[in-house]
């Protein structure tokens, strides 16, 4: 159970929040903090409880290991966007403040990016690029990426 493979750090997937949890068999155990959509943790080692997998980690804890929240894979790093239409710039990740419109054509700067509704277990987060200014989305219909 604890070959290379599986100690590996994961990353949570878009959409939920994990929570973190004391014991290995869920129903029992006592929520101790949530971890942010696409965070990176080190785990110390897979667990089997009957068919379902939990990820240990260093400090004694466990989060789930459903595939559909938590995987094994680094995301490539965005460097630079090229916008293909015309895209709003939002100050917040969740789009309601509008800042301004950025015309279609020009390559901007990532600075980062994070997920609308971030600590939101009960809707799904959409990808959004952190930029100079503010938030821009990562929707292929409106943005290609120029340099990973």
């Amino acid at each position: 159970m604890n070959n290379p493979k599986e100690c590996d750090p994961v990353l949570l997937d878009d959409g939920v929040k994990v929570i973190v949890l004391d014991g290995k068999i869920f129903g029992q155990a006592t929520k101790k903090a949530y971890y942010k959509q696409g965070t990176t943790v080190s785990i110390v080692r897979r667990v089997k409880n009957g068919q379902t997998s939990r990820y240990q980690l260093a400090n004694g804890t466990y989060i789930t290991g459903n595939k559909q929240w938590v995987t094994p894979n680094k995301p490539q790093k965005v460097n630079k966007i090229r916008t293909k239409r015309n895209i709003k710039l939002y100050k917040d990740v969740d789009f309601t403040r509008k800042v301004k419109t950025i015309k279609a054509g020009k390559t901007l700067k990532v600075i980062g990016w994070d997920y609308s509704h971030g600590y939101d277990q009960t809707a799904y987060g959409t990808l959004r690029y952190r930029i100079n200014g503010g938030y821009v989305t990562a929707n292929s219909k409106f943005i290609e990426v120029a340099k990973r």
